[in-house]
């Protein structure tokens, strides 16, 4: 057994298989009666070991190469899947984190997916869910709901744990030069913006090959969304209006160069009648000079604050 006794993982679903699937709690035909009373406690015990285990009642240690113990003292992790719920002791800062109960080994953190999480995935304080399926430690749910590519405004200058400023910048793996992230953790990201944005909005580095992963483990860059300084506004095919791609970026902060055409009459004084009166006698057209694209503009009372994007 992967532990020594009190634990219901090891109880079976067939009640003629429990006289002794619990090494603390015997249940055989025939047992003294002084065994009776233990095994009941022991039963409470393992019932309260697994509240424990699932009310985020226990903290992890460690920051990224995350441990805990799960109050059953494993000896081995168990062959069958089990769900814990743990309260994250500090946010995670690095990619692909670990887990570690009991002290057995490092098991890696996955998403639902199979995915590797990335920095700030595990929130201090929250408490996720996880799976342990035999081989990974999958985190089904969170209290945290953002997702890849979900952007949020803000009064920071710096991006909080898994997120990037939207600034005009570029990201990649660590070998890229990506200006704004070079780390592993931009994979995501990149995949989204390569997806789902055009080129000539967030141009790869020497341009877009085959696959946006081909792209990424070839060291490319992708350049973020152009926030920085201009208003922002809902993509897509308004009614009446003109349709606006995903990511795409238009308008002059300068009014643009332009004339004006005008018409005017001139009038002459007609003295045959013998009183002052006005009669037009030519029409002339023409425009004016040209004016604008000078240094100010038309715009709209606006507020300025920062965008972070989530990796």
């Amino acid at each position: 057994m992967p532990s020594p006794g009190e634990d219901i993982q090891s109880w079976s679903n067939v009640a003629a298989s429990n006289a002794g699937s619990d090494p603390s709690i015997n249940w055989a035909e025939g047992q003294p009666r002084a065994s009776v009373n233990n095994s009941a406690r022991s039963m409470m015990a393992a019932h309260a070991k697994d509240r424990d285990l699932k009310n985020g009642s226990i903290t992890t240690t460690g920051v990224d190469t995350y441990a805990f113990t799960s109050g059953l003292g494993y000896t081995s992790y168990p062959t069958t899947s089990f769900f814990c719920v743990l309260k994250i002791g500090a946010t995670n800062t690095a990619y692909a984190p670990t887990l570690n109960m009991d002290g057995l080994g490092a098991k890696p953190i996955v998403d639902q997916l199979g995915g590797s999480l990335i920095p700030g995935d595990l929130l201090i304080n929250t408490t996720p869910v996880f799976l342990w399926n035999g081989t990974n430690f999958v985190m089904i749910a969170s209290v945290v709901g953002w997702q890849t590519g979900d952007v949020k405004a803000t009064y920071k200058t710096t991006a909080d744990v898994g997120w990037v400023m939207m600034d005009d910048g570029t990201i990649g793996d660590a070998t890229s030069g990506a200006t704004t992230r070079a780390n592993a953790d931009t994979s995501a990201l990149f995949v989204l913006l390569w997806t789902n944005t055009a080129d000539t909005d967030c141009p790869v580095s020497s341009g877009r090959g085959g696959s946006a992963a081909a792209d990424f483990a070839a060291h490319k860059t992708i350049a973020l969304p152009k926030t920085k300084g201009r208003a922002v506004a809902r993509s897509g095919a308004g009614s009446g209006l003109t349709s606006r791609a995903l990511g795409s970026k238009i308008g002059d902060e300068n009014l643009q160069a332009h004339t004006h055409v005008y018409t005017s009459v001139a009038f002459a004084t007609n003295y045959a009648v013998g009183v002052d009166v006005q009669a037009p006698y030519a029409q002339v057209s023409g425009t004016t000079g040209s004016t604008g694209a000078g240094s100010g503009g038309n715009m709209q009372p606006s507020t300025f604050l920062n965008l972070m994007i989530k990796l």
